[in-house]
């Protein structure tokens, strides 16, 4: 009877030594990542935590996000909403061939929460851009190395090119020339098939987004276009010239005009990548670019 009590004592223990094992797995481990400010010029009200936990594969991650106003321990807990959300989640991989662009619709209790589907392992570049209330835009960036992220190579950006595809749409630009700490006035348009796209639906409430990312110092700049005609109609734009761009709308549901017109305010010059966004009415597609800032 003793040998038979010793030895299921002793299963027992090996059995809970074996799920300590699997509970402290590294693999399990939260990452905690500080932010940084991500907009030049401007000195960041806030400071920030990410923290990504395991959420199935590698490259499946949860994360938590908390903003603190600088100097206080605890996190906001208000948001003004920008587009109808209370945080833009905008990843990057590190050699710029990824983009991804979620969301936070609400922060609870100062948290926060994503999961992101990353499509490979790679270093990516988080920018959280919010509005904590009463304080403005704040952008913050994390360095988050996702799976087994090999080396990336160095950043090779080619400028120049003005039209590209994706499905059945084409993206033109009339030019992707920028004047650093000057806002340039930039056009584009949306072709579906070879004709003015007809059946353009809101992304949150607007035409498109438009995010640029400096190859140099990856600042981060965020611009809304407007349609062409309420520019010729002389609406006035001086509002989004500012660092980051994101200006709070609320969604809307207008029709889309094809010809969009934008105002871009880079802060240096260099090389950026950016990327254009819209709603095909379907599906939400994603056009890249580099414009070239003197």
């Amino acid at each position: 009877m003793s040998k038979r009590l010793s030895w299921s004592r002793q299963a027992v223990a090996a059995l809970l030594s074996l799920v300590a094992l699997v509970l402290t797995d590294p693999a399990d481990a939260a990452t905690v990542i500080q932010g940084q400010n991500a907009l030049t010029g401007t000195t960041s009200k806030v400071t920030g935590t990410l923290t990504a936990m395991p959420a199935g594969q590698p490259t499946d991650l949860r994360l938590d996000i908390r903003l603190m106003q600088t100097g206080q321990t605890k996190p906001v807990t208000k948001y003004d909403p920008d587009l109808g959300k209370a945080m833009h989640v905008i990843a990057i991989s590190e050699d710029f061939s990824v983009f991804i662009h979620h969301h936070v619709d609400h922060v609870i209790d100062g948290n926060g929460q994503v999961r992101i589907r990353f499509p490979k392992p790679a270093l990516y570049h988080i920018y959280v851009d919010a509005m904590p209330h009463t304080l403005g835009q704040q952008v913050l960036r994390f360095e988050l190395p996702v799976g087994d992220a090999p080396a990336a190579p160095p950043l090779k950006l080619s400028p120049g090119i003005l039209a590209a595809d994706s499905g059945p749409f084409q993206v033109t630009f009339d030019s992707l020339d920028l004047v650093a700490g000057e806002p340039s006035m930039l056009t584009l348009h949306i072709a579906e098939n070879g004709k003015p796209a007809k059946d353009l639906k809101p992304f949150l409430g607007v035409g498109a987004h438009v995010v640029l990312i400096a190859a140099d110092g990856l600042d981060y700049v965020h611009v809304h276009p407007m349609a062409a005609s309420a520019m010729a109609g002389g609406r006035d734009m001086a509002s989004h010239e500012m660092p980051g761009m994101a200006m709070p709308h609320e969604p809307s549901a207008a029709a889309i005009s094809p010809d969009m017109m934008l105002h871009v305010a880079v802060p240096k010059p260099g090389l950026y990548k950016l990327w254009v966004q819209f709603d095909g009415g379907r599906t939400l597609y994603t056009v890249p670019f580099v414009a070239a800032a003197r």
